[in-house]
């Protein structure tokens, strides 16, 4: 089961205080997800993963870190607009302003697996705009990244979002001469492609390589 505690959090931008839900204990039973997002019930704690200040809007796994970027980004359009339609839910909305801070400070790494989040919590919640969307903006991220901090995990994971966003064509372009080290890594990237020549754009979860 999960269990949660709640602890006074002081943001690290404007000062206030406030009691933030955290995640003591959790478990995961089932397959994960090829983009790796956790079965149940770890899947279910994703509310608990970022934070947002009331006051400030800084959005952050826990805001009483220091903010990477200038005070000032988090006043501007670049960091509080969004295109129509508004994502539908505000934990989609947290992780994208999340991944916008750690992409404004250069931090690639985290701001793809931010964008990632963000497509899953609008997944929840059916809306196909912000998950493709995210999905686009993490693999945005990921190229990004200093190839000597990739690896054949990050790999699958990108051919994963290019077929979910429909580059199926790439996805085969890209990786069809691609051998990774351990059969079932290369498993998976020879479902991903299967996939990605019927044009399909599910989830699919590592139970179904098996």
């Amino acid at each position: 089961m999960t269990t949660l505690s709640k602890n006074a959090q002081i943001c690290s931008v404007c000062g206030c205080v406030k009691d933030y839900p955290s995640v003591m204990s959790t478990n995961a039973f089932g397959s994960v997800d090829l983009d790796t997002r956790p079965p149940e019930m770890k899947r279910s704690t994703m509310p608990y993963w970022v934070q947002v200040c009331p006051e400030c809007g800084y959005a952050s796994s826990e805001v009483s870190r220091e903010l990477s970027c200038s005070k000032e980004f988090l006043q501007t359009d670049e960091y509080k607009s969004f295109s129509l339609p508004e994502p539908v839910s505000g934990l989609t909305k947290a992780f994208i302003q999340k991944a916008r801070i750690e992409s404004q400070s250069d931090k690639y790494s985290e701001a793809w697996y931010s964008y990632l989040c963000a497509a899953w919590a609008a997944d929840d919640k059916g809306d196909s705009h912000w998950a493709r969307q995210s999905r686009l903006l993490s693999l945005e991220q990921i190229g990004r990244i200093a190839k000597d901090e990739q690896n054949e995990n990050l790999t699958l994971i990108r051919a994963d979002l290019l077929r979910k966003t429909g580059q199926h064509q790439r996805l085969l372009n890209e990786y069809s001469e691609t051998r990774l080290s351990e059969e079932f890594l290369n498993n998976i990237l020879s479902f991903q492609l299967k996939k990605a020549r019927e044009e399909d754009e599910a989830t699919y979860t590592a139970a179904d390589i098996e």
